[in-house]
């Protein structure tokens, strides 16, 4: 994977960051008195083109045509298919977990999928439903085979939940070692902490049992399994004390704010946006797949605060409720 291959992907994404929704835009689609009024703060922007005889109640479309016409330009401009399977990989494993439990469960759920995942969601739903002749990544098949092996229909779903969720992070490692790219390989070693992190403050606070924390626990972090699985154990502020201790220093005031307050949505929300300032990183980088990835990582967190937005608007939620929502943009 060399960085050189990206100098053109460099040059069109550069261009491409300066047409993000930016602070401003997004303060006048808050402040904005009602729908249609923050729906036409979009024009100024590059979902314009993605606008055209859309109605304002229909904002879903718009914000999933802006990301197919991001998933077409990484086909364009990406040279690797390892990297471009990197950067869509978790619209692959939703995809997998609503097949696979629309098939032990028996739900009817193909409304779910996604089509911006790097794999045909239909082959995979032939393959899984019994089409063994189904051409599909091999990788891939050896997930669904380990699944449909291990699970059946007594199984706990949240147990199919942490499955899929730790096989989409050793994958991505894999992917990323692969590719022998440093910063991608970080990024996923740093994004897996941050879910296990979230994971353990999350069952900590609704008591949980830690065999429900072993269960969801992902490996090939920088924070070691048995060390938190240890910090479980006991009570909340000393084992926010420790965590402090293998996270950025700025993180010691969040873990702080949420001992003082018990706000666990807003830590979670803090943690979410260390992936982003991870990628900030790639703005003083001159070339390179780095800059694609911090692109499609802003891409998509744009589009979850204008679905947030417009979702807020339609049930008339205070602007100041969707400020304190928002996540911070790339």
């Amino acid at each position: 994977m060399k960085a050189s291959n990206y100098a053109f992907a460099t040059g069109k994404i550069r261009f491409l960051e300066t047409k993000l929704p930016d602070k401003t835009d997004i303060e006048r689609m808050i402040d904005a008195p009602d729908l249609d009024s923050s729906f036409k703060a979009l024009y100024d922007t590059d979902y314009a083109d993605n606008l055209l005889d859309v109605e304002p109640m229909n904002f879903e479309q718009a914000v999933l045509d802006d990301l197919k016409q991001a998933k077409d330009l990484i086909y364009q401009i990406v040279p690797d298919q390892d990297f471009i399977k990197l950067l869509l990989l978790d619209f692959d494993f939703h995809n997998l977990k609503v097949i696979f439990e629309g098939k032990l469960f028996n739900k009817k759920n193909d409304h779910l999928l996604s089509s911006l995942g790097y794999f045909d969601p239909e082959q995979l739903k032939k393959y899984l439903l019994g089409d063994q002749k189904t051409a599909i990544d091999l990788e891939i098949k050896l997930i669904l085979d380990q699944a449909s092996k291990n699970f059946n229909s007594e199984i706990q779903p949240y147990k199919i939940e942490a499955f899929f969720d730790g096989q989409y992070f050793i994958l991505l490692k894999t992917i990323a070692q692969r590719l022998k790219n440093n910063f991608l390989i970080e990024f996923v070693s740093r994004n897996i902490d941050l879910n296990n992190l979230r994971i353990f403050l999350r069952l900590k606070n609704l008591g949980k049992e830690i065999s429900v924390l072993e269960d969801f626990l992902i490996s090939g972090g920088n924070l070691n399994k048995q060390t938190l699985l240890k910090l479980y154990l006991t009570d909340l502020k000393s084992a926010v004390y420790q965590l402090t201790k293998f996270l950025p220093h700025r993180c010691e005031k969040y873990f702080n704010e949420y001992l003082e307050k018990g706000s666990l949505w807003l830590l979670e929300k803090k943690l979410f946006e260390e992936e982003g300032e991870y990628f900030k990183k790639a703005k003083f980088i001159s070339y390179g797949p780095e800059i694609v990835a911090a692109y499609f990582y802003a891409k998509k967190n744009a589009n979850k605060d204008i679905r947030l937005i417009m979702n807020g608007k339609l049930n008339q939620i205070s602007g100041q409720l969707l400020k304190e929502r928002l996540r911070k943009l790339y």
